[in-house]
């Protein structure tokens, strides 16, 4: 397995190409930006990959129920300024 870390736009989501077989293992903040890490199989050669959606969405927006059906969950991210990120992850349409 390899880990590799991405950073998120909080205001827009943010695009990645990934394996089939990849683990979102976390979100967090490194000096108050977002970062996801994902696992992926050793031997990743960058084929066999799909695109992927990954969404944050504040606390207390209104949020449409269609926006996160089927998205996984991945975490929660607390900024400094108190603002609090919810992310989200899924393929891509098409």
């Amino acid at each position: 397995m390899k880990i590799f870390k991405y950073e998120l736009n909080a205001l827009c989501p943010t695009k990645l190409s990934l394996p089939y077989t990849y683990k979102a293992l976390s979100v967090g903040l490194q000096d108050n930006t977002a970062y996801i890490w994902i696992a992926v199989p050793s031997d990743f050669d960058g084929e066999w990959v799909s695109d992927y959606e990954v969404c944050m969405f504040g606390t207390g927006w209104d949020i449409k129920d269609e926006v996160t059906v089927g998205r996984e969950f991945v975490g929660t991210v607390q900024y400094l300024d108190g603002l609090v990120g919810h992310v989200f992850i899924d393929k891509c349409a098409g």
